[in-house]
C-alpha cells in the first residue's frame, strides 16, 4: 500500500485493485488473492522481500524484514536489544526466540533472569555489554522454550525451577537449569552453523534500512537504534555467543556444546579454517 501511494506500484500491477491505506475492501481482496495465489497475490504470496526483488523500482526501500522474514508487531525502534535479536536470528525477524526490552526495565521483570545471575534492570534503548550479556542468555533460553512447546505467556507465571521440574516429570530426565540452557544454546548454534554452511554472512545479520530511521512523530519520536551502536552490540554478542567476527560459530564453541561433528562439517566445507590445535 505504501509503494502504491508512492507510485511505485500501479493498478496495472495489482489487476485494478486500488491498494491505498484505509481501503479495507482492497486489503481483504488481496489477502484472498494471496491465499489462492492468483493475480498480484501470487507475487505477494512469496513474501515482501521476494516481491520487491521482482518488482524493482526502488520498492525495497520500504521493506520491513530481517533475512526475508516480515517483522512481527514488535518495533525494533522501541526495543533496541530486540533489534539485534532480530538481526542475528537464524530465521530472521522472530520475536519468539528473542527478548523484549520493555520486559527487563524493572526489578520485578528482571526476576525472570535472576537464576542466570542477571540482576539489574536495563533501559529499552541500552545497547551496551550488559544488554548483550542478557541477549546471550535469553536467545538460547527462549529457543529451548520453543523446542519444548512452552507458551511464552505462561512462562511469566512461574520461574525456571518450575520448568525444570516439568521437564523432569514429563520425560524422566534428571536434568538441571544449566543443562536445559545448553540445550537451547546448542539448537540456536546449530541453526547458525547451518546458515553459515549455506552461505549466510554478517551482511545477512542486519535490519531493513527503515529501522535505523527515527520516528518522525508520536510518543516514540526520535527513537531508532543508532547504526554504529547496533553494529558494536552485534559484534559483542558474536563474541559472547562464541562466534567469530563473521557471526559463524567457532570450532571451540561447537566442541564445548558437544557437537564437534558440526565443526568437522564446517571445516570440510571450508567455512571455518583448519586449526592447528586439532592436529596435535
Amino acid at each position: 500500500m505504501e509503494c502504491f501511494e508512492r507510485g511505485l506500484i500501479t493498478m496495472e500491477d495489482t489487476g485494478g485493485i486500488e491498494l491505498r491505506f484505509g481501503n479495507a475492501a482492497a486489503l481483504v481482496q488481496m489477502v484472498e488473492l494471496i491465499g489462492k495465489r492468483e493475480g498480484f497475490g501470487r507475487l505477494l504470496s512469496e513474501g515482501s522481500h521476494h516481491a520487491a526483488k521482482m518488482i524493482g523500482r526502488g520498492t525495497d526501500a520500504f521493506l520491513t524484514h530481517a533475512k526475508g522474514q516480515e517483522m512481527p508487531m514488535h518495533e525494533p525502534r522501541m526495543k533496541y536489544g530486540m533489534s539485534v535479536g532480530y538481526a542475528v536470528s537464524p530465521t530472521g525477524a522472530d520475536h519468539v526466540h528473542n527478548f523484549h526490552d520493555n520486559s527487563i526495565d524493572t526489578d520485578e521483570a528482571m526476576a525472570t533472569y535472576w537464576p542466570f545471575g542477571i540482576l539489574e534492570p536495563l533501559k529499552f534503548d541500552d545497547l551496551g555489554p550488559a544488554k548483550m550479556r542478557l541477549a546471550a542468555t535469553a536467545l538460547p533460553w527462549y529457543t529451548l522454550c520453543n523446542a519444548l512447546g512452552h507458551c511464552y505467556f505462561v512462562f511469566t507465571s512461574f520461574d525456571q525451577s518450575r520448568l525444570v521440574e516439568l521437564v523432569r516429570a514429563i520425560t524422566g530426565w534428571d536434568t538441571s537449569l544449566h543443562e536445559l540452557l545448553k540445550v537451547g544454546e546448542r539448537a540456536y548454534t546449530m541453526a547458525r552453523a547451518f546458515n553459515a554452511r549455506e552461505g549466510f554472512t554478517v551482511a545477512d545479520d542486519i535490519l531493513s534500512p527503515r529501522f535505523f530511521e527515527p520516528f518522525r512523530d508520536g510518543p516514540s519520536v526520535g527513537n531508532a537504534p543508532p547504526r554504529a551502536q547496533f553494529e558494536r552490540a552485534r559484534a559483542l554478542l558474536y563474541q559472547m555467543m562464541g562466534w567469530d567476527e563473521r557471526g559463524i560459530p567457532t570450532a571451540w564453541k561447537l566442541h564445548e556444546l558437544g557437537i564437534g561433528w558440526v565443526a568437522d562439517e564446517l571445516r570440510h566445507r571450508g567455512v571455518i579454517p583448519q586449526e592447528e590445535i586439532w592436529n596435535t
